[in-house]
């Protein structure tokens, strides 16, 4: 039976079929064992003290409180000295994500801590390879000779880079806005609005690093209406807390939170630059093969 034009052009790659068979074994290849990595990286000795702030912030939600407020920092370190399974964690800061991040943060505070912690850690490590899939696919055709062996080679580079073993194991949302970024990306040069718009919606859970991604949809045309699509669902996602605590309490220690970010060390502007990656030497990593 001939298969419909479009559905032909998915699979064709110009290879030859057993060449074109080798390729694609070789990206599930790559991508099999890069994905077993992260996620033994992930479930490591160390618990992600990152990961937790979103796991804390989740129950204290699902107790109807406001974890914008000052006494976040309080209850998240007698929580984490309550419970076994975040030995060794302590001096928690303040909650500084946007509150569209309320469903994220109370799906994984209805888990206990180590099953949220798997669930959080295999969604990293599957956000690493759609950030490569999706940047890959902004500048090449799927159906380019060689597609899969670039994919599974970049899968490969960024699985075990030190930078990706340092966000996995500590839990931080780095492999989320790779993949945001990347569908960004994708979504500009393949004009797809929906990519624009998730990608906005999941950057600016962080309002630093979204600022210049929404100038950007600001001044392109094109990106304007995912810009107001992402700015909708944001705000209904972001119902609940409102709901939950009174606007202007949410406000006042949002905007407290965020005006105090710059004062911890890891987000000092020298600890921010990709420089500090590249320079730094990879002590005692978290995972132990």
């Amino acid at each position: 039976m001939t298969l419909p034009l479009k559905t032909q052009d998915i699979f064709e790659t110009g290879l030859p079929r057993w060449l074109d068979a080798i390729t694609r074994f070789f990206a599930a290849l790559c991508v099999s064992l890069v994905l077993a990595y992260m996620i033994r990286t992930a479930l490591g000795n160390i618990a992600p003290k990152d990961f937790s702030y979103f796991w804390i912030a989740g129950r204290i939600f699902l107790e109807g409180g406001n974890p914008y407020a000052p006494s976040f920092s309080e209850i998240a370190n007698s929580m984490a000295a309550s419970n076994s399974d975040m030995d060794g964690l302590g001096g928690f800061h303040r909650w500084l994500y946007g509150p569209h991040i309320w469903s994220v943060s109370t799906g994984l505070g209805l888990l206990d801590y180590f099953a949220a912690r798997i669930a959080w850690g295999v969604a990293s490590a599957g956000a690493v390879v759609g950030g490569c899939y999706l940047g890959l696919a902004a500048v090449m055709r799927l159906q380019a000779p060689f597609f899969f062996v670039y994919f599974g080679l970049l899968c490969l580079l960024a699985g075990v880079t030190l930078g990706t073993v340092m966000s996995i194991s500590t839990g931080q949302v780095a492999s989320f806005t790779f993949l945001a970024i990347a569908a960004f990306i994708y979504g500009v040069l393949r004009n797809s609005a929906i990519a624009v718009a998730l990608a906005l919606i999941v950057l600016t859970m962080k309002p630093n690093l979204a600022m210049p991604f929404i100038g950007f949809a600001l001044v392109l045309p094109a990106t304007r209406m995912p810009l107001l699509m992402a700015g909708l669902v944001s705000l209904c996602l972001s119902v609940p807390v409102f709901v939950t605590t009174p606007i202007s309490e949410f406000v006042a220690g949002y905007l407290d939170g965020l005006s105090s970010y710059g004062g911890y060390g890891a987000n000092a502007p020298n600890a921010l630059t990709g420089l500090a990656n590249v320079v730094q030497e990879p002590r005692a990593l978290p995972c132990r093969v």
